[in-house]
This record gives structure tokens, sequence and C-alpha cells, in this order.
């Protein structure tokens, strides 16, 4: 499937994040409905450059298809902010190299 297929590289990552926990830098929750996790750059990530450009954010809408594939593994990310779970119809991944952190930035927005 070809939306499973683009989107798998994020879904690889956060699957190693949650089977991994150790790798979390850092995890925040500015926002009522946002989860920010920070992982160290030497984390090996397929098409890193692609999906976590230098220094600048990579802002993707995930698919409901998708979504709806993983719904645990979302559920597990807003869990682990110990936050109520908000209602959400879609979920946007923001992603960026941070490169003076030495960090890899993975947002979830739940809106």
């Amino acid at each position: 499937m070809l939306i499973e297929f683009e989107f798998e590289p994020i879904y690889d990552v956060l699957k190693r994040i949650e089977t991994h926990p150790e790798l979390i830098i850092a995890i925040k929750s500015p926002y009522k409905n946002v989860v920010q996790v920070f992982i160290p750059d030497t984390t090996p990530v397929e098409h890193a450059d692609f999906y976590f450009p230098s220094n600048k954010l990579m802002v993707n809408r995930l698919p409901n298809e998708f979504i709806k594939s993983h719904p645990n593994l979302f559920a597990d990310y807003w869990e682990a902010t110990g936050k109520p779970r908000p209602s959400f119809d879609e979920v946007w991944a923001t992603t960026a190299h941070l490169l003076k952190e030495k960090a890899y930035l993975i947002e979830l927005s739940f809106e």
C-alpha cells in the first residue's frame, strides 16, 4: 500500500522508541494536544536526510488509514505524557534534525 510505504520510516522510528524507551533524550508535552520526543541523531533512521531535515521542520498530516492501522501506537505516546487523551480526528507529525542538540525531533500533534 503506497500510504504505508510513504510513512513507514516515521512508523519505524515511533515503534523503535516505543520498544526502546532508553533512546529518549526528552519527552515533552508543551501544549494540550502535542507530544514531543527527542532521540539521539545517532539512531539509525531510514531516509533520515529526507524525513529529518537539518535545522528545519518537516510537517506531514498522517493519513487516516495510517492512524487507523496503528491506533495503539498513538495512544501509547499520548499516555506517556500523563495527560488525559484528547479526542482527535487527525495526527500531524513534525520532524527535524536538530544539529546543535545532536537530536532528532518527532512531534505528534493531535487535532
